[in-house]
């Protein structure tokens, strides 16, 4: 029998939720019908004929329910999840039904009118059993608690709801209560569990075992996050985070960097994003890099006419080409056109500029891992400083319309032979600009960008997740960032 009960809970849960959609209408239905023909039972004391019983009372029932459950959004909910907030709803959207049923009944006139009161009443009473009844089965194939990490979850004032949704069923935690700093919550309890005071994590840590605190992010301000963030990890707790309700209900997942800024992300203009790029054809170099494949990202959103990929290793070349292939469904008009060459090659840079008679070049291939370089002078030198100046000659030549250089915050007063190739390759196009030609040159100082390669962040986080130590170059250096 647990079998059975097995193989059918995972035959539901594998079902789209289209499927799953339509069987608990059709489950709704069948209810709504019974409940229609035990009213009638209750009323006159003997069974009627439901087929009799249909076009007046069973009809009309049937598209009531259907279009009030339709317009509250019933059947766009997580059905296997059934709290104290789906039973308020529910209770509410019956109102509005039998409403409208007693309504129909007394409009009809032929049908006794006390139906119009027993039906809804006995719909309720059979449809919040049926659900509490599946929820309850779905919870009982969940791991038991021993496999789980013990967690609190932070309640805002608009997460009370969320949280009583998604740790009913959360797989990967054991909810031993809630946390807030909000007096009017602190002490009530929410789903059986106790809401404590922000300031007893310490307590919860040593008494319960609590190692995670999991947090609802959906509109937090900045202010707020960065506050309950110091907060958590002056306790010495793992945070861990939802950020998208909609999509990912259960998934909680480890804090984004992006989460950790000290500000708000700064919304690019999408004017100036478009003066270069929009109907023009553009050139990437390095494209398969983190900030050259970035760059292409936001190239192909500004809609241009033709995007070459420019990169020197295979792998690289190949992944940001098949990912932006994905685009090319949206954007029918695009062509993408991935070319495997070192910028080194002037030829080969000549005829491709020829070919393509592009407008627009973001020079962003170089070689700029701070200790690689430092042991290899000689490759370093011939692409960051000898590819640049290829690229500078045979855009001149070809009266490209704009050069832009993707330079480094290490080529101001460089320590290191890294930053020195890429102040020499500004130095290159400073030299051009002031030469008159038709051809713009810009340059670009990035910074310590979060996610790229170059980046210290994924070296910490490697190394954090390892158990550490964390390595840095010098104690009281200062790192700053950019996205």
């Amino acid at each position: 029998m647990t079998e059975i009960k097995n193989n059918f809970i995972n035959w539901l849960l594998n079902q789209n939720r289209y499927i799953k959609k339509s069987i608990c209408i059709l489950v709704d239905t069948v209810l709504c019908i019974f409940s229609v023909w035990v009213s009638y039972y209750l009323r006159l004391g003997e069974l009627v004929n439901i087929i009799e019983i249909f076009p007046l009372s069973i009809f009309p029932s049937i598209l009531i329910f259907i279009g009030v459950f339709g317009l509250n959004g019933v059947y766009n909910q997580i059905f296997r999840f059934s709290g104290s907030f789906d039973l308020g709803r529910m209770t509410k959207i019956f109102i509005i039904y039998g409403a409208l049923y007693f309504l129909t009944i007394l409009i009809l006139g032929s049908i006794p009118r006390t139906i119009g009161i027993i039906q809804p009443v006995l719909f309720y009473l059979f449809l919040m059993g049926t659900r509490i009844f599946v929820s309850n089965l779905l919870l009982t194939s969940l791991p038991s608690n021993e496999t789980k990490l013990n967690c609190v979850f932070l309640i805002e004032n608009n997460s009370q709801q969320i949280s009583q949704l998604i740790l009913k069923n959360n797989k990967d935690h054991n909810l031993v209560g809630f946390i807030s700093d909000n007096s009017g919550l602190i002490g009530r309890k929410v789903m059986g569990k106790q809401v404590y005071p922000l300031i007893d994590l310490h307590r919860l840590k040593e008494k319960k075992n609590v190692s995670v605190v999991l947090i609802d992010l959906y509109n937090v301000s900045r202010q707020r996050k960065n506050e309950l963030f110091r907060i958590i990890t002056s306790y010495n707790l793992k945070i861990k985070a939802i950020s998208n309700f909609e999509k990912n209900p259960n998934e909680f997942s480890d804090l984004n960097i992006v989460d950790l800024l000290g500000r708000s992300p700064v919304k690019p203009r999408a004017n100036l994003l478009q003066k270069n790029v929009k109907n023009k054809i553009i050139a990437v170099t390095g494209a398969g890099g983190s900030i050259g494949s970035e760059i292409a990202r936001q190239i192909i959103s500004n809609k241009p006419q033709k995007l070459i990929l420019i990169e020197n290793s295979e792998l690289a070349l190949y992944q940001i080409f098949e990912e932006l292939k994905s685009y090319l469904t949206t954007n029918n008009q695009l062509i993408l056109i991935p070319i495997l060459i070192t910028i080194s090659d002037k030829k080969g840079i000549d005829d491709i500029f020829k070919k393509y008679k592009i407008q627009t070049i973001y020079h962003a291939a170089a070689y700029k891992h701070v200790p690689i370089v430092e042991e290899n002078i000689v490759q370093a030198s011939i692409n960051n400083i000898i590819g640049t100046k290829n690229l500078v000659e045979v855009s001149i030549k070809y009266k490209i319309e704009t050069f832009v250089l993707i330079s480094s915050d290490k080529a101001v007063r460089p320590t290191n032979f890294m930053g020195a190739t890429k102040r020499l390759a500004e130095l290159i196009l400073q030299s051009k600009s002031l030469s008159g030609l038709s051809t713009k040159f810009a340059i670009v100082r990035f910074g310590n960008v979060l996610g790229s390669s170059g980046s210290v962040v994924p070296l910490f986080k490697k190394q954090l997740d390892l158990g550490g130590p964390l390595l840095i170059t010098h104690k009281d250096i200062i790192r700053y960032f950019m996205t």
